[in-house]
């Protein structure tokens, strides 16, 4: 008897998302089955990410297009035959039509779904809930993202019992070896010496914000809890770009932040643990946030985290007052006090920071991601 076919379908190749894609199809092997990844919209998503189709040698995986993308996804539903379907992306219009095509083959088809109560609230929510009614009643089930996503699924009467979570998260071990190699070997004391106050003395404390350049990405509260410390010592390093760049640059010039910001582009992945190993703090301030991935990637690289309330990996990714210290990013005060409890306590920096490795390597794992994938489709499979 051949091995069942899960048929994952997403939007676009993504390399962060290799070593869950890795994991899901360890442990469905180890159930008796075979995963195969379908690209919905081809390339037409790469953003900055540098990869190769190398990168994806070891998985089973076919590229459609943009311009037929149901096409495509029917065309591999027909011939792989699936036991089972995981549509990974927004419950749309096309998500719809194969979810029905399904159904009428009688093949199980399970959402993986990262929406939550916070990034759902956006405007003509009331008919986007209404489109989505027909998934919560007939799909086989979901897998969340994390709690957050768990939760709202529960919000919109989808039972428990047809929620698994599949932990969002990147290659945890890769961030914490290198970011650890980097601090061992001497290589961050080297970079943080590059950097100088403007009387050209040591910076006391580093923070660090990774991300895109964007305006709900909270860079300009950011910038303004940095300001309100009034401490020219400690350095604010920002890695990422975006559209909202110039209007970032704009208000550190506007707080007297110079001297002390340093603007340092967007970065592949294998640069990062660089700059998670020169920081002290990671600073995640969205004002609202499907998820959160850099959360994950700071805590694996032994950082504490100073997280916005708004994204949904923070009730997942920052256990609060233990691995980081949660925050509203539109109250300035709030949002400087966290920050000066922890620039000012490097016992408790070295002591969260502990914490957040240690919890990223137990709960934030790609394997914990996979049990989670795998126990959602060996249920409905077993239904089927």
């Amino acid at each position: 008897m051949s091995q069942p076919i899960v048929l994952h379908i997403t939007n676009a190749p993504t390399p962060y998302r290799l070593p869950q894609y890795r994991a899901f199809q360890k442990e469905l092997l180890k159930a008796g089955g075979r995963l195969h990844i379908h690209f919905l919209g081809g390339r037409s998503r790469q953003r900055n990410w540098e990869f190769s189709d190398e990168d994806f040698a070891e998985l089973s995986w076919s590229m459609g297009s943009a311009n037929a993308m149901l096409q495509g996804a029917m065309l591999q539903i027909q011939q792989l035959r699936p036991g089972a379907v995981v549509l990974a992306w927004a419950m749309d219009g096309i998500a719809l039509r194969l979810m029905l095509h399904c159904r009428r083959k009688k093949i199980p088809v399970l959402i993986y779904s990262g929406e939550t109560e916070i990034s759902a609230q956006r405007r003509h929510q009331w008919l986007r809930d209404l489109v989505r009614i027909p998934f919560y009643k007939l799909a086989s089930g979901f897998i969340a993202y994390g709690t957050a996503a768990q939760r709202y699924l529960q919000g919109r009467g989808v039972p428990p019992g047809r929620i698994d979570v599949a932990i969002n998260v990147v290659d945890t071990q890769f961030f914490a070896t290198q970011a650890g190699a980097a601090q061992s070997d001497g290589e961050a004391t080297q970079l943080q010496a590059q950097f100088r106050t403007e009387s050209g003395g040591a910076f006391a404390v580093h923070l660090l914000f990774v991300g895109y350049l964007l305006r709900w990405k909270g860079i300009l509260e950011m910038v303004e809890a940095v300001a309100a410390l009034n401490r020219p010592d400690v350095a604010l390093h920002i890695v990422g770009a975006g559209e909202a760049e110039a209007e970032l640059r704009q208000a550190i010039q506007r707080h007297g932040l110079q001297p002390q910001a340093f603007l340092h582009g967007y970065q592949q992945k294998t640069e990062l643990p660089r700059y998670y190993a020169i920081a002290d703090v990671l600073l995640f301030p969205s004002l609202t946030e499907v998820f959160g991935l850099v959360m994950v990637e700071a805590a694996a690289a032994g950082l504490p985290i100073v997280a916005t309330r708004f994204a949904g990996a923070t009730v997942d990714a920052v256990i609060d007052g233990v691995t980081g210290i949660v925050v509203d990013p539109n109250n300035i005060p709030e949002f400087t006090a966290a920050l000066r409890r922890l620039i000012d306590s490097p016992g408790l920096r070295q002591q969260m920071g502990s914490a957040a490795r240690h919890h990223a390597a137990t709960a934030l794992t790609p394997e914990r991601s996979a049990n989670g994938y795998a126990s959602a489709l060996l249920k409905a499979m077993a239904k089927k």
